[in-house]
């Protein structure tokens, strides 16, 4: 994994990539309170701080399998369980 073209971290078999724009864009669907509450509960503050958790990229050095997980999915599984959603993104 990249930030700024410098190499920051190498993945292993099993790791995951792109929680930052996960958070990012779960908090971007959510409404402007429950976007305050998601980001306090993480500890973080601030419209900023979201453009700032899309920050990396990812290039392969062999093959490999990615596996996607859908942000409309993971929030309908919560739909009405805010508490749970906190949980599950902390």
């Amino acid at each position: 994994m990249s930030v700024n073209s410098v190499v920051v971290h190498t993945l292993d078999e099993g790791e995951f990539f792109g929680e930052g724009a996960f958070i990012a864009t779960v908090a971007n669907l959510l409404g402007d309170a429950q976007r305050e509450q998601l980001m306090g509960a993480l500890g973080l503050e601030g419209d900023d701080m979201l453009q700032a958790l899309r920050s990396s990229t990812i290039k392969v050095e062999q093959s490999c399998r990615c596996l996607e997980l859908n942000v409309k999915g993971f929030l309908a599984s919560f739909k009405d369980d805010f508490d749970g959603l906190y949980a599950a993104v902390r």
